[in-house]
């Protein structure tokens, strides 16, 4: 990736997002989405830098800046890479700042590559972590949704955003700043433009997921890229595991609306082994069955049209309604 080239969604992709925020606003319009926060008392990293939090209504406690930590939770240095060359074929955990710039990075955050998100070493500070691609949408979720989640979670005004930072409100404090990005080939770009946040969540051996905001649109969008990308991390608190398991059985679907497969994730790590997934269409007929266990499901041979997936597991169910292009 040059530096002339962003990171976007290819125009298929992009046309998909739009779609889904349209059906997920229209299936859950009847719902109630907090877009309010309580202050967190905050977290110091290996570092000595401190990070305000906040924290929303189902339990998480986030960060409300960009990490900037140069050391991992137990000390140990985290490798700091200029060259262009050297960052591009890194596959280890490394950081930069953007356009080697240390004032730059007490603002914005530093840039990290995805290796150090899943580092044992842990880069957020003790007792916090890298968000999954799972967190990033129970939090999402939580504030309405993709569709507006980029309004909710940028920072107000033209002070760091570019002009328009269109419906910008801050409303839960989460202060997000666009950073912009060290590309896979080592150039940065984006400043002021683009916030980049890297998941815990590898999509496969080259790619993994994130989150960004735009400057010009009130959207929050996922996506994934090559490991060797620089984006920042925002720190999420540990929650006990007695609350996670206190949650109902939830299930994340995505892409939805797609085309060929689906790929689900659950919101704990109880055994979904056991768990029976059925594909029902608009009339309610049951399609197909999968085992609870199968991450991946392959849906190409129905045709297009509104489904709903029924997950079961002992005395808990979810329902999801999803979309075939």
């Amino acid at each position: 990736m040059t530096s002339s080239q962003k990171i976007k969604i290819p125009s298929l992709a992009k046309h998909l997002v739009l779609v889904k925020s349209l059906v997920f606003t229209c299936l859950v319009s009847s719902h109630f989405f907090s877009q309010t926060a309580t202050p967190g008392n905050g977290v110091v990293d290996s570092d000595g830098n401190f990070y305000n939090s906040i924290i929303v209504s189902n339990g998480q406690e986030w960060m409300t800046e960009n990490l900037k930590t140069t050391r991992f939770a137990n000390g140990d240095l985290i490798s700091k890479i200029e060259n262009n060359l050297s960052w591009s074929t890194a596959s280890t955990s490394a950081f930069s700042d953007y356009q080697g710039n240390e004032i730059i990075a007490n603002t914005y955050g530093r840039l990290y590559n995805f290796f150090t998100t899943i580092d044992e070493r842990n880069v957020c500070p003790s007792g916090w972590h890298v968000p999954s691609n799972l967190e990033w949408t129970r939090f999402t979720n939580e504030i309405g949704g993709l569709g507006v989640a980029g309004s909710i979670l940028k920072a107000t005004g033209n002070e760091f955003w570019q002009a328009p930072n269109a419906d910008a409100t801050d409303a839960i404090g989460f202060k997000a700043l666009p950073n912009g990005c060290r590309y896979d080939g080592g150039n940065y770009n984006n400043l002021g433009t683009y916030a980049y946040f890297w998941t815990a969540t590898e999509l496969d051996t080259t790619f993994s997921w994130f989150r960004s905001l735009k400057y010009d649109v009130p959207t929050a969008f996922r996506n994934f890229t090559k490991k060797q990308n620089g984006f920042a991390i925002r720190c999420v608190k540990n929650q006990p595991l007695e609350l996670i398991e206190k949650e109902n059985l939830k299930v994340s679907i995505f892409p939805n609306p797609f085309t060929e497969s689906i790929k689900m994730e659950y919101n704990h790590s109880a055994n979904f082994e056991n768990a029976i997934v059925s594909i029902l269409n608009s009339q309610g007929l049951v399609c197909k069955v999968f085992n609870g266990g199968e991450s991946t499901l392959d849906l190409s041979e129905l045709p297009s049209g509104l489904y709903i997936i029924v997950v079961q597991l002992e005395n808990s169910k979810e329902t999801v309604r999803i979309v075939k292009m």
